[in-house]
């Protein structure tokens, strides 16, 4: 068998060192240089959730619909798992070190783009070079990384690839294994999320009841009965409902306890400003307040004031901790050890690209899940999706820590090849207390 020509040498003697070799400030300054691309991700991610709070109120990015929100986050995913397929054939032949420069330049180029973007356009190419240079580096990164490190630390490094911004996995990847990590992890994630649906749950059912207004209730001095989606946004019935409507806005006495207010359209010039019609269509004062007859209204478009409202903001934070602590990582190390040198970048690739275009999915389709869905219905989907990802994890996911990368392929045999790499430690010439004679047990 091929898998065993790669682990025993022509001699029969077993090339793992008996001793772990002692690891130089080169190899360190190697994988360091090679992870920055796990670094601009990260960082890349969270820039650009911050950024979306402001963009749309850019005076050259208006207007700016759900789908164009969706668009501009969801193009880099998009683009990342086409740059992940040419990056496989492109590191076969060029070589892994020339392929990270280039999807580090493509990085630079890119927040140069976004960077001076004045129009939606500019600032979709420079989010799409961008999704290409992320493509290249999260599948050439881990290969590079996970071919150049001694098995005894290949987790550790690979998992800085993509997370160096937490211990958790860096501590625990070489102690308690990758599966066991993995696979608390992503309970943890579970968890999380299912707390989080409930949280907006919790949400929904607190937020202010929206007062219909009927057609005998009109003053036509406020209400355009007439103005765009007036009928649709009437028909909310409560806060929480209204705002997760792009369309809509919620218009309310002022103040920060439960009060029963007006589901109405926005306005699409200042939609976080005030209504098309009703008592929030007047200009703001000072201190954002919309005055009528003395009365001062408050136009929320995109919250509403619950007693949980803080709820989700804590679960977030709770839910990033599970997530980077394995989820996110082990993944990614997984994939560079479980495939052989001659389909390891193929399989990488194909891997990363499903990656990234379930990304994509997910960015594209989030803000009209939640309308169609609700928020909370949102997060149990993807609980639910959670839920069967753990089950394959635990049933599927073998153990690879210890394991040199030719090793690993010992893992995915059949029993009957299993059985002749029993018979053939029994050979005279393979010298006792090899690598066999542990890791054998297993199997």
């Amino acid at each position: 068998m091929v898998q065993v020509v790669t682990v025993v040498s022509a001699s029969g003697i077993d090339r793992r060192p008996k001793h772990k070799p002692e690891l130089g400030w080169f190899v360190y300054l190697l994988a360091g240089t090679a992870v920055i691309g796990g670094f601009l991700f990260g960082y890349d991610t969270g820039v650009v959730s911050a950024a979306m709070l402001y963009v749309p109120k850019n005076n050259g990015m208006t207007p700016m619909s759900d789908f164009w929100k969706e668009l501009v986050v969801s193009i880099t995913p998009g683009f990342a798992s086409i740059g992940a397929l040419f990056g496989s054939a492109a590191g076969d032949h060029f070589g892994r070190r020339k392929v990270i420069l280039l999807a580090s330049s493509l990085f630079a180029i890119g927040a140069i783009v976004c960077g001076i973007a004045f129009d939606k356009m500019i600032l979709l190419l420079g989010r799409i070079l961008i999704g290409v240079g992320l493509g290249f580096a999260s599948m050439i990164v881990p290969i590079y990384v996970g071919e150049a490190s001694p098995a005894y630390i290949r987790g550790i490094l690979v998992t800085g690839a993509l997370l160096v911004f937490t211990i958790i996995p860096l501590k625990l990847v070489e102690r308690l294994g990758r599966r066991i990590l993995l696979i608390a992890s992503d309970a943890g994630v579970l968890l999380s999320l299912v707390l989080m649906g409930g949280a907006f749950l919790m949400i929904n059912r607190d937020s202010a009841d929206v007062s219909h207004i009927e057609s005998n209730d009109y003053n036509l001095s406020l209400i355009n009965s007439s103005a765009t989606n007036f009928a649709h946004c009437n028909s909310y019935s409560n806060c929480d409902l209204c705002v997760t409507d792009e369309r809509c806005g919620f218009c309310a006495e002022s103040g920060f306890q439960r009060i029963s207010g007006y589901c109405l359209p926005i306005d699409p010039d200042n939609s976080d400003k005030q209504s098309l019609t009703g008592y929030c269509v007047t200009n703001q004062d000072s201190n954002g307040w919309h005055i009528h007859n003395g009365t001062k209204y408050e136009w929320a478009d995109v919250y509403c004031h619950t007693r949980f409202t803080a709820i989700p903001i804590i679960l977030m934070v709770v839910y990033l901790a599970f997530f980077s602590s394995g989820f996110a990582p082990m993944p990614w190390v997984l994939n560079a050890e479980f495939y052989p040198l001659w389909a390891r970048s193929t399989c990488v690739a194909i891997s990363t690209f499903t990656n990234w275009s379930l990304n994509l999915l997910i960015s594209l389709t989030f803000l009209s899940l939640s309308e169609s869905a609700t928020k909370f219905g949102a997060f149990f989907i993807y609980a639910g999706l959670t839920f069967i990802g753990l089950i394959v994890f635990i049933i599927f996911v073998p153990e690879t820590k210890g394991c040199s990368i030719d090793e690993v392929e010992i893992l995915f045999m059949t029993e009957k090849d299993r059985q002749k790499i029993r018979e053939e430690m029994k050979r005279p010439h393979l010298e006792p207390g090899n690598m066999y004679d542990t890791e054998m047990k297993e199997f």
